[in-house]
């Protein structure tokens, strides 16, 4: 059980974390607000760094790095199974989230016409990937995990790669759960032009 379990834990643990929220408001003058909320396991946080920020503090230095980066509301909690914490950011222009790049798997820039926004959902399968064990053990250890991500942004969107617009074209939304997340062998990276 071990030999399948600790495959498991490993991609777990590179996948950035078990179940995020994430949305994304964009104004015209492209300053905007970040929310994400994300429960992370217990013992995933014990012994090793996070590759996310995983308090205030990470979140301060954050802020603190990069001008035109706010902190406005964080809170945390903890149950036997999770840590649970919620922030949400405030930002001048939306180049500003690429100061939580590492951590947060985020980047924006703009190409040639377009503004292009990318978030790194999943690195890609290791080396061979995850057996079928070692997914039915990840199933049974950490079921309800999710991914849900929304983006509303102020100009149509042009593109995307990931989820569903809305109809006027102006909000993204993509959901999907850790296992099929850690079933592809490629990155998964959600891109949204406009």
């Amino acid at each position: 059980m071990k030999r399948l379990l600790l495959p498991a834990l490993f991609a777990v643990a590179l996948s950035s974390c078990i179940g995020v929220q994430s949305q994304l408001s964009l104004g015209r003058d492209g300053s905007g607000t970040l929310r994400i909320s994300y429960r992370v396991a217990q013992f995933l946080r014990e012994g090793q760094g996070l590759p996310l920020p995983a308090s205030r503090e990470d979140f301060q230095r954050a802020v603190e790095a990069e001008p035109g980066l706010r902190l406005e509301a964080l809170s945390q909690r903890e149950d036997e199974q999770d840590l649970i914490l919620e922030a949400r950011l405030g930002f001048d222009r939306v180049e500003n989230l690429n100061a939580l790049g590492d951590r947060l798997g985020l980047s924006y820039e703009t190409e040639e016409d377009r503004r292009v926004f990318r978030q790194r959902l999943y690195a890609g399968a290791t080396a061979g990937g995850l057996s079928a064990a070692s997914l039915r053990m990840l199933e049974t250890f950490f079921p309800g995990y999710e991914v849900s991500l929304e983006l509303s942004s102020a100009a149509p969107i042009r593109a995307h790669s990931l989820g569903q617009l809305s109809e006027d074209r102006r909000v993204l939304r993509y959901q999907t759960t850790l296992l099929e997340l850690l079933r592809q062998q490629d990155e998964v990276t959600l891109e949204v032009a406009w």
